[in-house]
């Protein structure tokens, strides 16, 4: 009837929620018995007169669209169109929540991704420590025996236990060029 359908008012749930089952129930078997369900309902707080009067003026009320609709095509080419409608509306809703499952998926796997090279890094740089601090120690031993006792003392602090070599490859060590 192109307007919303109020029953009586009521605090009660259970009573609206039946009150809305009647009328959906009443709809789908057409005009007559939605109106025989409408007034009912609606006469039991407003009187039978009353009622009816503001049944019949809402189908009044919608006449002129009832004619337009019923000249564009027949109701069941109508609800077809409307239900392809909701179905494109649905299909559209999965089709955006895809999208954006899609792009969480994706971000994902740029953060383990990126984590994954992180590791790498940290673990090549670990790596390159450990030669680094083998080669020194192998310098080391080459340069001042295996025991590791200096065989030649500092020139820059001499009569010291250290090795000359240990200078040398502190030099070397901290070299950008090695």
């Amino acid at each position: 009837i192109g307007t919303k359908i109020c029953g009586r008012r009521t605090q009660d749930v259970r009573l609206a929620v039946a009150q809305r089952a009647q009328l959906i129930n009443a709809k789908e078997s057409g005009w007559p018995k939605l109106r025989e369900v409408w007034i009912g309902i609606l006469a039991a707080s407003r009187g039978e007169a009353k009622a009816t009067a503001i049944v019949d003026a809402a189908w009044s009320r919608h006449a002129p669209r009832r004619a337009a609709v019923k000249g564009r095509g027949r109701p069941s080419e109508m609800a077809e169109v409307r239900r392809k409608r909701k179905l494109l509306q649905a299909v559209q809703e999965v089709e955006k929540a895809l999208d954006v499952e899609g792009r969480e998926a994706d971000a994902a796997e740029r953060a383990r991704d990126k984590a994954q090279r992180v590791a790498d890094h940290e673990h090549a740089r670990t790596v390159r420590e450990q030669e680094r601090e083998h080669v020194l120690r192998r310098r080391r031993d080459l340069l001042c025996g295996a025991g590791g006792k200096p065989e030649l003392t500092s020139i820059s602090s001499p009569g010291s236990q250290r090795c000359f070599a240990f200078d040398l490859i502190d030099m070397l060590a901290l070299s950008p060029a090695l």
